[in-house]
């Protein structure tokens, strides 16, 4: 039995949600990831890690002041990770 595909996916460089359209990842993406990781945590914060990076990178290159309100989404890209404000 197989993984069902993600659907709610990043809409990069803008890294919002191409269904639902709120910055991804999205409550349904964060379910998605957590059910797709579920016997793998450390995969799944391996894998957040280098989204977040990429994601860091393209909103620099969009615009370096953009990077800011990506500290808004640290949490839903790494829920509760200690010394994230």
């Amino acid at each position: 039995m197989g993984a069902s595909p993600r659907t709610h996916l990043p809409l990069r460089p803008l890294w919002l949600c191409r269904v639902c359209a709120a910055p991804w990842p999205c409550a349904a993406a964060r379910l998605d990831l957590v059910t797709e990781y579920a016997h793998d945590r450390v995969a799944l914060s391996t894998y957040l890690c280098a989204v977040l990076h990429e994601a860091a990178a393209d909103l620099y290159r969009m615009n370096h002041r953009t990077v800011r309100t990506l500290r808004r989404s640290l949490p839903a890209f790494s829920p509760g990770c200690p010394g994230i404000e």
